[in-house]
């Protein structure tokens, strides 16, 4: 394996731990972050080690998503978590984009579900990462 795509897999280890202890610590707005984070660095290293190719520098996940789907096969329901997701970045970032406390948002359950959903996609991913 290549030794970028190995220095990125680390790195999305790390990230994905910081998702669950913030969310262990009941920082919600910052596990929501770093869900919406690993997701995203999981498909980037996918794009690297699949299509031998360098993402696109965007944060919107269906459309990183796209560069990989014919390798990386998602259900429609993850595909779909991908674009509730994405709107993470910035939301939990910037107050003034939905004019709401981050915290009100990216409560308990919301971040659970985030978790939840994400977890299985990192996975498959990481998965089709090893196979090549």
């Amino acid at each position: 394996m290549r030794e970028d795509v190995q220095l990125r897999l680390k790195s999305l280890e790390y990230t994905v731990d910081v998702a669950k202890r913030n969310f262990e610590m009941s920082l919600y707005v910052p596990a929501a972050f770093y869900v919406h984070l690993a997701v995203e660095k999981a498909l980037k290293t996918a794009i690297i080690a699949l299509c031998n190719e360098l993402p696109e520098k965007t944060h919107r996940l269906q459309r990183l998503y796209g560069k990989i789907a014919n390798e990386v096969p998602l259900t429609e329901e993850q595909i779909a978590f991908l674009e509730e997701l994405t709107p993470v970045v910035s939301r939990a970032r910037y107050e003034d984009i939905e004019l709401a406390d981050p915290s009100e948002i990216y409560t308990e359950a919301v971040v659970k579900r985030f978790i939840d959903n994400a977890l299985p996609i990192i996975e498959k991913l990481k998965a089709a990462i090893m196979e090549k």
